[in-house]
C-alpha cells in the first residue's frame, strides 16, 4: 500500500489512505435516505479538501496518520498553523495522494466529474 510522507519539525511521518482510513472517514458523517443510514463522510471530507477546507484537510491527515512516530492531532494542527507550511501545496499533495490510492481514487474521480458538470452549468 502506498504511503504519503510529510516532514514536520525534522521528523518524517507516514500517512495511508487505506480501508481503515475510509471506514473511519465514512463514519464521521451520514445522511438518511428513505429510512436507511448512508455513511458519506469520505465524500464530504474529500469534497471539502477539494474546496480548500483546512479542517477537512486536518481531519483527513489525523485519520490517515500511520506508523512510528505517528502524527498526532496536535502535531498536525501545529503544522497547518505554521506560516512556513505551504498550505496550497499540501492540499494538492493530499488530493494527488487520494487520486493514486486504490481506496480513494474512485471517490476523487466522481467528485471531480460532479464539480466539472456544475462548473459547466454555471458558465
Amino acid at each position: 500500500m502506498q504511503t504519503m510522507e510529510l516532514t514536520i519539525k525534522d521528523k518524517v511521518y507516514s500517512f495511508r489512505a487505506g480501508i481503515g482510513f475510509m471506514t473511519k472517514a465514512n463514519k464521521t458523517q451520514f445522511m438518511v435516505n428513505e429510512g436507511i443510514r448512508v455513511d458519506v463522510g469520505l465524500q464530504l471530507m474529500v469534497g471539502g479538501i477539494m474546496d480548500g477546507d483546512v479542517l477537512a484537510l486536518r481531519d483527513a491527515l489525523v485519520l490517515m496518520a500511520d506508523g512510528n512516530p505517528k502524527a498526532t492531532e496536535s502535531i498536525i494542527n501545529g503544522y497547518l498553523e505554521d506560516e512556513s507550511t505551504d498550505i496550497d501545496a499540501l492540499f494538492e499533495q493530499v488530493i494527488d495522494f487520494f487520486k493514486t490510492s486504490n481506496c480513494t481514487k474512485k471517490t476523487v474521480h466522481k467528485l471531480e466529474e460532479e464539480k466539472a458538470k456544475r462548473d459547466a452549468k454555471n458558465q
